[in-house]
């Protein structure tokens, strides 16, 4: 291109000079030039610039990027940025953009002046700001001393400007000096602000010394330029007040750009340490500009500054963290009105808090300590937050939103009148952020989460208590926490513990087989969190017992009252029942290794069976875990069975190393029932379990003879559980005494009806039924196994029913197992104990109310087990009632 006749030779060879001394003077030529063609060209006192000079600036900007911006030559790219900045400093100089005089770059179309300065900075600044990424360093030094230049020219109002990028600016040629093509990809709509700081963020980094000072030059030029809002106020302050809110969003998106992924790394994959400590000087920048509200952006960037906290390098960690603390500091000055804050603690200053704990919530499962340490830390303090709001608008009266309400808007946290509010509405998820924590293997992580859950917990119990609690999200959260890796990932937990054994209208359903049970033992290391998601459930059914167990259960909202055979306790019918995640989690838990875990799933599972009619859902899902876990681990051991006996037949040795895993029923069943009995009184939980288990068969469907054969094995074992119950816990002592009693039937109802009875929960003394109901109610039960039926009748007293059934399991060699002889050798030895005292008192013949069949009955259990160690104990016993026997005669 042509150079303009103004632009004279010296000068030309001066700004492609190597030495900067010459470059530097002919820059001072351009500027000088530029002057005179703006003065020389005004018409009148309103200083509108001719068209004539518009042209010739025009040749003359187009002229010093052509020839020497986009040279080839490194010292001629030089010269041209020290030319263009001089053009603009020229123009600046002649038509004023700031004051009383000129206009910002924003100006009216009909103003010559801003017209000029738009279109000039408009071709120039872009060329400028490409010379950022150039190959060469000392271009880039020159770049940022020409920009240095035409910031502390233009200040602000060139800040704000959006650039037009056009491909004048952007042409193939240039990119050919450019280290980094993505430069020429930057969004054509970005301000000069936005442009400056990415490139800065990059030249922070840079290998060169000189172009990372002359950065941090520009850097704090920006910064000061910046800073300037709000602090020369206009006649009304609107055109401040939108530059704060403009700047505000300008450099919350520049932050969040930078810190989102695309820091850049030094070389090794971590992110460069010069790139972030840029950017926390800028977070703590804006934060102390009162024009610019960082809280409101802090959202946008939160994420990135988090994860700095697990930097390696020292300074950085350190840098974060008093960043982080500075922000919550101000949070609480916000939102609690501690301190002055900002505008004497009145200030239109929104900060997303909800959001925040979304963030925070993704950080409690960081692997850095630091890290987890922090975000449980922001969290309680949010919760803190939001407890002091919550009491306050109780005490003023006021009415506030939900905390955790249905609504999904009210639970996004935004545009909420009550911010505290919006956040305590993630309660269910900074729960299920928080408990896990309490399992981490650092004590410092453990500490922390412990006081955030007890405050959780009280905030929970406060909203329970005002009926604004959303009991739904919080219980699928304690599920998560609570309950087996299947709940975990996501799955429904309904079908993990699939059908029960028959529902509440009567009707049969089929028993699926789990291969992956969740009655398997939970993990040891994280029996913490499992034990204090379990502390939340018994608080929530202290506090809001109805809700809860409607809940928890899964039980219709209709409810019918209806008056129970026993006339003391009254039934509730209600809609079938479809228990929640939250149950199975309870029920999950019964067999976890760990005894304070065990202990507070029984508590809680008596909690929810307090009504006849929740019992009811709690028992038929109880004997259902059961049986499945027991299908489970009969199945194990068929298959370790079948893979022996081809080991052997193959000339192999056996496996003996993978042993099934004992069965729920085997391990803690007895203790679960006995605990159940404790809470609930012994007569009305046995009496339910054994009509649960006698249900097993009726509107039994199904043709497959493996599964009736199972059935009657699980109900056998089950029956032998409950048996030994009956005859040797504490917890069964009235049971054991109402099977005892010699008061007849009619007596005992009309002494019942006189005390007035009690309901589910009593004491098992006071709550217990007749001697004839409760012996019907158990025997179909009971008849699953002939060793239990045995001893049943002998502690009621049916002695010829005793002797009815031995006979006949002496008659059927099918019946007479190694299974059933080693349960009537236990049963010898329960009938020494102070239990079976008054049926050896009443074997002695000569005494009243001796029973003699009692005698037969023991006889014949001596004929039919073998000579073992029962055989002699037994034996023994019989001939000591002999001798008293012919004592008595005599």
């Amino acid at each position: 291109m042509s150079a303009p006749n103004e632009l004279t030779q010296t000068a030309q060879r001066a700004l492609g000079d190597k030495l900067y001394e010459k470059r530097k003077l002919g820059a001072l030529e351009v500027e000088r030039l530029v002057r005179s063609m703006l003065v020389g060209n005004q018409s009148g006192e309103d200083g509108i610039v001719v068209s004539s000079s518009t042209a010739r600036l025009d040749t003359l900007c187009a002229f010093l990027i052509d020839s020497f911006a986009q040279h080839e030559n490194a010292n001629k790219r030089k010269g041209g940025l020290l030319g263009l900045a001089a053009l603009l400093v020229g123009v600046a100089r002649v038509t004023p953009v700031s004051g009383d005089d000129g206009v910002s770059p924003g100006g009216t179309e009909g103003d010559g002046g801003s017209e000029i300065t738009n279109r000039i900075l408009n071709r120039a600044v872009p060329e400028i700001l490409t010379a950022f990424k150039d190959c060469d360093p000392r271009v880039r030094y020159y770049a940022c001393e020409s920009m240095y230049n035409v910031v502390k020219t233009f200040r602000l109002p060139l800040l704000l400007m959006s650039l037009t990028m056009s491909d004048e600016s952007s042409s193939t040629d240039s990119s050919l000096f450019l280290t980094d093509n993505s430069a020429l990809t930057t969004d054509a709509s970005a301000s000069v602000l936005l442009h400056i700081f990415d490139n800065l963020c990059d030249l922070s980094a840079d290998a060169d010394a000189d172009v990372q000072n002359a950065a941090h030059l520009l850097d704090r030029l920006t910064k000061d330029v910046v800073s300037e809002v709000g602090a020369d106020d206009g006649k009304d302050g609107t055109a401040d007040s939108v530059d704060g809110v403009t700047l505000t969003e300008l450099l919350g998106a520049a932050i969040s750009k930078r810190l989102a992924g695309d820091e850049g790394t030094d070389g090794n994959g971590r992110a460069d340490p010069y790139r972030r400590q840029f950017l926390l000087g800028w977070i703590a920048a804006i934060d102390q500009m009162p024009e610019i509200d960082a809280l409101s952006v802090l959202p946008r960037f939160f994420h990135g500054v988090m994860q700095m906290l697990s930097d390696p390098n020292r300074e950085i960690r350190q840098q974060a963290d008093g960043a982080l603390r500075t922000f919550l500091v101000e949070i609480k000055q916000e939102l609690v009105g501690v301190g002055d804050g900002k505008e004497n603690g009145t200030s239109a200053s929104v900060c997303d808090l909800a959001s925040l704990s979304q963030t925070l919530e993704v950080h409690t499962r960081a692997r850095d300590e630091f890290t987890r340490v922090t975000a449980v830390t922001w969290l309680r303090e949010f919760v803190q937050i939001a407890g002091k709001s919550v009491h306050a608008a109780s005490v003023g009266g006021s009415e506030y939103a939900a905390l955790g309400g249905s609504d999904d808007a009210s639970r996004t946290g935004r545009n909420t009148s009550n911010q505290p509010l919006a956040a305590i509405s993630r309660l269910p998820e900074i729960t299920k952020a928080v408990l896990p924590c309490l399992s981490h293997t650092e004590t410092k992580v453990r500490d922390v989460a412990s006081r955030a859950s007890e405050e959780l917990l009280a905030a929970a119990l406060t909203a329970a208590v005002s009926g604004t609690l959303h009991f739904q999200d919080l219980l699928s959260a304690l599920a998560e926490c609570a309950g087996p890796n299947e709940v975990l990932r996501g799955h429904d937990s309904r079908e993990l513990l699939d059908t029960e054994i028959a529902n509440d209208t009567g009707e049969s359903r089929s028993v699926k087989r789990i291969h992956n049970p969740p009655n398997n033992p939970p993990k040891t290391q994280h029996t913490a969190t499992q034990a204090e998601a379990l502390r939340w459930y018994l608080a929530l059914l202290e506090t809001a017992p109805a809700k809860a167990r409607r809940l928890i259960l899964g039980r219709g909202d209709e409810t019918e009252e209806t008056t129970h055979p026993q006339p003391t306790i009254k039934t509730t019918t209600k809609t079938k029942s479809k228990p929640s995640s939250s149950f199975h989690a309870v029920l999950w838990n019964l067999s976890s290794h760990d005894d304070v875990v065990t202990k507070r799933a029984l508590q809680v599972l008596a909690r929810l069976g307090r009504s006849e009619c929740d019992f009811e859902v709690v028992a038929r899902a109880l004997v259902g875990a059961f049986f499945r876990d027991e299908a489970r681990f009969a199945l194990e051991e068929t298959t370790k069975t079948e893979k022996a006996e081809k080991a052997v037949a193959t000339g192999q040795v056996p496996d003996d190393t993978n042993v099934p895993t004992p069965s729920f029923l085997r391990t803690r069943g007895s203790n679960t029932i006995r605990a159940l009995c404790l809470s609930l009184g012994d007569a009305f939980v046995v009496k339910r379990l054994a009509a649960i288990v006698g249900e097993f068969f009726e509107n039994e469907n199904s043709d497959d003879c493996n599964s009736r054969r199972f059935r009657l094995v699980f109900a056998q074992r089950f029956t032998d559980v409950l048996n030994a119950i009956v005859l040797t816990s504490i917890e069964c002592g009235g049971l054991r005494k109402a099977l005892r009693s010699t008061t007849p039937d009619h007596d005992a109802r009309q002494q019942e009806t006189e005390l007035g009875g009690t309901s589910v929960g009593t004491s098992s003394s006071e709550a217990t039924p007749t001697k004839d109901a409760l012996f019907r109610g158990l025997f179909p039960c009971w008849c699953h196994s002939p060793s239990a039926t045995v001893g049943l009748c002998l502690l009621a007293g049916f002695d010829t029913l005793a002797v009815f059934a031995l006979r006949e399991m002496g008659r059927d060699e099918d019946e007479l197992t190694l299974e059933t002889l080693i349960r009537l050798d236990q049963l010898v030895h329960v009938l020494e104990t102070p239990v079976f005292a008054t049926l050896r008192l009443d074997c002695c013949g000569g005494q009243p109310g001796s029973r003699p069949m009692a005698r037969t009955a023991l006889f014949s259990i001596l004929a039919l087990l073998p000579q073992s160690r029962a055989w002699r104990v037994l034996s023994e016993r019989l001939k000591s009632c002999g001798w008293v026997t012919q004592i008595g005669r005599a």
